[in-house]
C-alpha cells in the first residue's frame, strides 16, 4: 500500500480474498477484465440507489402468514433459522432451527405453496438441529417449513408461529441454478463478485455471507457494511 498503487481521486479501493480491486463511484471494476457486465450493473445499483439487483420473487418470500399450525410459545428458545426469505439451490437444502433443552424430539413439516398437504413430514431425534428433505424438492417452487418441539409426542413449541412470519423459501429452476454456476465459475475467487450473483438469483443467505467476508477483509472500509445494507434494502417490505 505504498503511494504508487494508490487509486485515482474517487475511486473506491477493496481486498477481495488477496485481490485488489479498484472500483469507480459509477460500479465500474477497473482492473479487473473478468468481472462480468451485469454484475457492474449491480454494483452502480448498490454505490447509487442504495440496492442491489434482485429477482421479484424474494419479496413474496417474507411477512406473509401461511397454513402451518402451531401457537407461539413465549418461554421457548425454539426459533428457525435458515432458510428465510431466500432462494436455495439445492433441491434437498438443509432447515436448521435453535433447539429446545425440554424437547425429546422435533417434527419438521414442509409444504409447496398452494398445497394442501404437507410436502414431507418427519421426526427427528433432540439432538438433531438441522435436517434434509429425503424427497427432493422440486425446482422453480416455493415452500414454507415449520419445526415443532415435542415432548413425549406432544407439541411444546412451535417455530415460527404466530405473529412470527411463515418462513418460506424457494428452489432455483434448472436453468436458474445452470445459469449461476456459469457466473460463478467465471468469479470464482471474489468475494465481491460471487456475493452480487448469489444476490441477483435470490440466493440472499450466500450473498449475505460472502460480503461479510468482504467486510472482514476490509475492516477500515465502509463499503461492504454498505452493500450489506443495500442487499437488506432490496428486499424490505415498503
Amino acid at each position: 500500500w505504498n503511494t504508487t498503487l494508490q487509486p485515482p481521486e474517487g475511486v473506491l479501493v477493496l481486498r477481495d480474498n488477496g485481490r485488489r480491486l479498484q472500483i469507480g463511484r459509477d460500479g465500474a471494476v477497473l482492473n479487473s477484465r473478468g468481472f462480468p457486465p451485469e454484475l457492474e450493473s449491480s454494483l452502480k445499483s448498490a454505490l447509487t440507489d442504495n440496492q442491489i439487483d434482485v429477482p421479484p420473487f424474494v419479496k413474496t418470500l417474507t411477512g406473509t402468514r401461511g397454513n402451518l399450525a402451531g401457537d407461539a410459545s413465549t418461554d421457548s428458545t425454539l426459533r428457525a433459522i435458515a432458510p428465510l426469505g431466500t432462494a436455495v439451490e439445492d433441491p434437498s437444502p438443509e432447515l436448521r432451527w435453535n433447539g429446545d433443552d425440554r424437547a425429546t424430539s422435533y417434527r419438521v413439516t414442509i409444504i409447496a405453496r398452494g398445497a394442501d398437504e404437507p410436502w414431507q413430514i418427519a421426526e427427528v431425534p433432540k439432538n438433531q438441529t438441522a435436517w434434509q428433505p429425503g424427497k427432493p424438492l422440486v425446482p422453480g417452487e416455493t415452500y414454507s417449513w415449520q419445526v415443532q418441539a415435542l415432548r413425549d409426542g406432544g407439541a411444546i413449541a412451535t417455530a415460527p408461529a404466530p405473529p412470527e412470519p411463515e418462513a418460506q423459501f424457494r428452489v432455483l429452476s434448472t436453468d436458474e441454478r445452470g445459469e449461476l454456476n456459469r457466473i460463478k465459475a467465471r468469479v470464482a475467487r471474489s468475494h465481491l463478485a460471487l456475493a452480487l450473483a448469489e444476490a441477483r438469483f435470490g440466493v440472499l443467505d450466500k450473498a449475505d455471507a460472502e460480503l461479510a467476508e468482504l467486510e472482514r477483509e476490509n475492516h477500515n472500509s465502509p463499503l461492504p457494511g454498505q452493500l450489506r445494507a443495500a442487499l437488506r434494502n432490496s428486499v424490505a417490505q415498503p
